[in-house]
């Protein structure tokens, strides 16, 4: 998420012009990108390192081979290693500790040392609640009427003082192929037989990339009301079966907040390369011995408050809505029934078994892969907490 915000910063060497061109994108600053917000969310305690890129390309360049450590304000150290090319994690068992002051500390290969400002492990405020009510909006997409759930959140703050927030969500959906496979195939003992693992009932899921801010300022009672999170269009097929969304709040300092604010206005504000240049967002990380270096990134901490709702189609969805499937292209009647010395020539060409057709007309009902399989979509390995 932080990458493409940062190709927009970058882009805005490029004057404002009224005739459209297309520009030769040769003169880049070679910049450190450093994605590190930590929490004591397991899924929140990696440092990713990376290389500010031209926007004419798409290859994420990751900053390899640099040691990576948090540094206690009793001189003590976490370090982090490299799990894959620019990610870096910490050891097991780690747990920052709210209250606890902590310094990012990054040293490249190339012999550049770049340490962040001192923060602070803050504590978020408990998500108080999730819900969701059925809207109709403006589709960003084609700028017509769209149909379907507003996911909002509800917070109240622990303190008299401004809170600062930041959201994200991981959503997961259950869905269903057309048709069910009931028998596998043995090839070396060339027989079919009942099917243990169900490959018809799959998950898929996908997370926030958006930068979703609010902050209490203005707001005398500190409690955020009905802020926006996630829309569901009808027109999806998300809502067909059963649909989870875990929502995230993080605390954020004033500093982190107004920050992640500018880092956001300037994409809006950066529709085309033609629009107005936007401001600088400086972060809180420096070169040691080159302070002037722009450093793309904001180091901070803070626990992860969050909640899990649930939507599911027979219970919450109006009965006059219709959600599309997944799968449009199978339609009922696309099986095909064979006698069993065709079977090994189908499941070669992608075809699997559904089930033995019984005379007349007696078989095996084959079904192509992609409409069977739900495998080939997603996993069907049902989520822990999935009831």
């Amino acid at each position: 998420m932080f990458k493409k915000y940062c190709l927009i910063i970058l882009s805005a060497s490029i004057s404002a012009c009224v005739e459209p061109f297309t520009p030769e994108v040769s003169n880049y600053e070679n910049l450190l990108v450093v994605e590190a917000f930590l929490s004591d969310d397991a899924r929140n305690q990696e440092i990713i390192l990376s290389r500010s890129y031209p926007i004419d390309t798409t290859r994420v360049h990751y900053e390899t081979g640099a040691g990576v450590w948090l540094e206690y304000a009793s001189g003590n150290q976490i370090v982090f290693r490299e799990t894959k090319p620019g990610h870096f994690t910490p050891g097991a068992g780690f747990r920052p500790e709210t209250g606890t002051s902590y310094t990012l500390v990054i040293a490249t290969a190339n012999g550049n040392l770049y340490k962040s400002d001192p923060v602070t492990m803050k504590k978020t405020p408990p998500v108080t609640g999730v819900y969701f009510e059925r809207e109709t909006i403006t589709s960003n997409k084609t700028g017509g009427l769209d149909e379907g759930f507003q996911v909002y959140l509800d917070s109240e703050t622990e303190s008299n003082e401004p809170g600062y927030f930041k959201y994200e969500w991981e959503e997961i959906w259950e869905f269903s192929t057309p048709f069910y496979s009931f028998l596998d195939y043995n090839y070396d003992g060339n027989y079919a037989f009942l099917r243990e693992e169900n490959i018809s009932r799959c998950w898929q899921g996908s997370f926030s990339t958006d930068l979703n801010l609010a902050t209490t300022e203005n707001i005398t009672s500190g409690i955020i009301e009905r802020q926006p999170i996630r829309f569901l269009s009808f027109r999806e097929s998300i809502l067909r079966v059963k649909y989870s969304i875990l929502v995230k709040q993080f605390s954020l300092s004033e500093d982190g907040y107004r920050f992640w604010r500018n880092l956001k206005e300037s994409n809006e504000s950066t529709g085309s390369l033609y629009d107005a240049q936007p401001f600088q967002v400086t972060g809180n990380i420096k070169n040691v011995n080159n302070p002037s270096e722009p450093v793309l990134g904001y180091f901070d901490m803070a626990t992860v408050s969050s909640k899990r709702i649930f939507i599911k189609r027979l219970a919450d969805l109006p009965l006059d809505i219709k959600i599309p499937t997944l799968y449009p292209n199978c339609r009922i009647g696309a099986d095909t029934v064979i006698s069993y010395w065709e079977l090994e020539k189908f499941l070669n060409i992608g075809y699997l078994i559904s089930t033995y057709s019984t005379p007349p007309g007696s078989g095996f009902v084959m079904v192509v892969r992609s409409c069977i399989d739900c495998r080939l979509k997603g996993s069907n390995v049902k989520p822990e907490f999935w009831d």
